[in-house]
């Protein structure tokens, strides 16, 4: 079973969040949230899973991402069912995932007109939530997988 420093491993989240402004959670192998920052969602996501439908969707998503990431035991980027991006790394100790990190619910710069198009058409009631989807560059993702994974490295270095 996964114990988590989570006092230590908190601050680091938020630290993370602080230079990237991503949302960044840890879930368990069953796919159970243990820790995130910021614990809210962003406003659009919050919405989303305010409804039945919505929530079973996201949940859905998370999930998949998860499985991806178990099967390839490595990074596995992906777009949620409602077209955000997020990131997913396994936390591995002797070849077997003991749990994910994953940030997102964020727009690539490189394609966000596109995106946000597609976003306003299934979800057309949400324009105000939708312009505040954070938007990063791919340089900026790239930045942030790599401190991602150094996060997780650092993690299974100290036991946390």
């Amino acid at each position: 079973m996964l114990q988590l420093n989570t006092d230590s491993l908190y601050q680091v989240m938020r630290d993370f969040h602080i230079l990237t402004k991503i949302r960044i959670v840890i879930f368990d192998s069953e796919f159970r949230d243990l820790l995130a920052y910021p614990h809210e969602r962003q406003p659009f996501c919050e919405l989303l899973r305010k409804t039945p439908e919505g929530e079973a969707r996201c949940k859905a998503s998370d999930i998949n991402g998860c499985i991806q990431c178990s099967k390839s035991k490595g990074l596995v980027t992906y777009r949620c069912h409602a077209g955000l991006t997020e990131v997913v790394v396994p936390i591995i100790d002797k070849n077997e995932v003991l749990a994910y990190v994953m940030f997102g619910q964020i727009i690539p710069k490189e394609s966000c007109d596109s995106a946000k198009n597609k976003i306003r058409e299934a979800y057309p009631q949400y324009e105000k939530e939708i312009e505040q989807i954070p938007v990063k560059s791919g340089q900026e993702l790239g930045a942030a997988v790599t401190v991602l994974r150094a996060i997780t490295a650092y993690m299974m270095t100290n036991r946390w």
